[in-house]
């Protein structure tokens, strides 16, 4: 994770981090005990909910 990023994480007590991909989400988790405030990750990957929505009725 760029240094900027995690400073970012770290200093904005932010609750809620919106990921792209799983990457993204296993780098946060990594820090997770750094972001005291962190409460949520907010995952979307629109590949996997457009075959949802498409199977799913």
């Amino acid at each position: 994770m760029p240094p900027e990023i995690r400073y970012y994480l770290e200093h904005s007590d932010a609750a809620f981090v919106v990921a792209h991909d799983q990457e993204q989400v296993d780098k946060v988790l990594l820090l997770k005990e750094e972001i005291p405030a962190l409460k949520k990750i907010i995952y979307w990957e629109p590949k996997g909910l457009w075959n949802f929505s498409t199977h799913s009725g």
